[in-house]
C-alpha cells in the first residue's frame, strides 16, 4: 500500500494480500436398477485476506520532534560549566518530563498482523433422473 506518498504516514509500512479459491467436483454416475442415480456434485470456495502493518516509531518521534535527553548529553553540558553544588543537586533531581519522554520513546517498532479466512461448501444430495 503506498502510504509513503503521505509525509505524515512515512513511518508506516503496510502490505495487503488477497487469495481466492473455487473448486467444483462432479459426482460419479451409478446405474441402480432402471433409474439413473447421481451421487451429486459439490462446490466450494474460499478467500483469505492478510494485512501486515509495521510502524517505525523512531521516524514518528523525529517527525513530531520528540527527542529523549540522554545522560551523555547532560554530562557533556555539565563538563562545559564550572562545577556548582546547587546545579549538581538539580541534575540529580527526578525530572518527570524526561521520564515521560523516555517512557514514550522506549518503543522503537510495532507490528500488527491481521488475517481473515472465509469458506463455504455446497454439496448436492442424491437425486433421481
Amino acid at each position: 500500500m503506498p502510504l509513503n506518498k503521505f509525509p505524515a504516514l512515512n513511518f508506516v509500512t503496510s502490505n495487503y494480500s488477497y487469495t481466492g479459491d473455487f473448486q467444483w467436483n462432479k459426482g460419479s454416475d451409478l446405474l441402480v436398477g432402471d433409474a439413473d442415480t447421481t451421487l451429486g456434485n459439490s462446490i466450494s470456495n474460499a478467500s483469505q485476506h492478510n494485512l501486515n502493518t509495521s510502524f517505525d516509531m523512531r521516524k514518528l518521534y523525529r517527525y513530531l520532534g520528540i527527542k529523549k535527553s540522554s545522560k551523555r548529553n547532560r554530562a557533556s553540558r555539565s563538563k562545559d560549566k564550572t562545577p556548582n553544588p546547587r546545579a549538581s543537586s538539580k541534575s540529580k533531581k527526578f525530572n518527570l518530563k524526561d521520564f515521560g519522554i523516555g517512557l514514550i520513546t522506549s518503543v522503537n517498532r510495532m507490528q500488527i498482523n491481521y488475517s481473515e479466512g472465509n469458506s463455504s461448501f455446497l454439496p448436492e444430495v442424491f437425486h433421481h433422473l
